[in-house]
């Protein structure tokens, strides 16, 4: 059993690999890796992405019908139905990159840090050392302020 999956094993790789290594009668090989890829490509949907948004302001029409159900359409209703037109921008849900924060000071030299503006203290890619130094301070105070209440806590409990 295991010599017949090997004998198949490799009758696939031989029936896969052939066309690429057979050589036809002008000496060129019979199937390239360029031409397998243009097949492959033939062979798949092509997805033409269509412009989602509009560039300039929609009009959209509202209106309410007898049961109460509201409708939008791009195009108005029956005549006779009062409806309201909305001018939809398309621009209104997009995100704007956040600014690049901008040092106070000239280019930093060689081998120095680059300090940006109190502004800017813990803000950004680029936090100013000083503050985190001062932070780093702060939480060492209470770490020791912890252990020093911890440490008279259990005294007062003891007889």
């Amino acid at each position: 059993m295991k010599l017949f999956v090997k004998v198949l094993c490799f009758g696939l790789v031989l029936a896969l690999a052939g066309p690429f290594l057979m050589r036809g009668p002008d000496g060129e090989p019979l199937y390239t890796p360029a031409q397998a890829w243009r097949s492959l490509q033939a062979s798949l949907p092509s997805f033409d992405v269509p412009q989602v948004l509009p560039s300039e302001p929609v009009e959209v029409y509202r209106w309410q019908d007898a049961s109460g159900q509201w409708h939008f359409s791009g195009t108005p209703p029956a005549e006779g139905t009062a409806y309201t037109v909305l001018e939809i921008d398309p621009k209104t849900n997009t995100v704007g990159t956040a600014p690049t924060p901008v040092a106070d000071e000239p280019a930093a030299e060689d081998g120095e840090a680059e300090v940006l503006g109190p502004e800017n203290a813990m803000l950004g890619p680029y936090p100013n050392p000083e503050a985190v130094k001062q932070l780093l301070q702060e939480v060492q105070a209470i770490r020791e302020d912890a252990e020093r209440r911890a440490i008279e806590g259990l005294d007062a409990d003891a007889p």
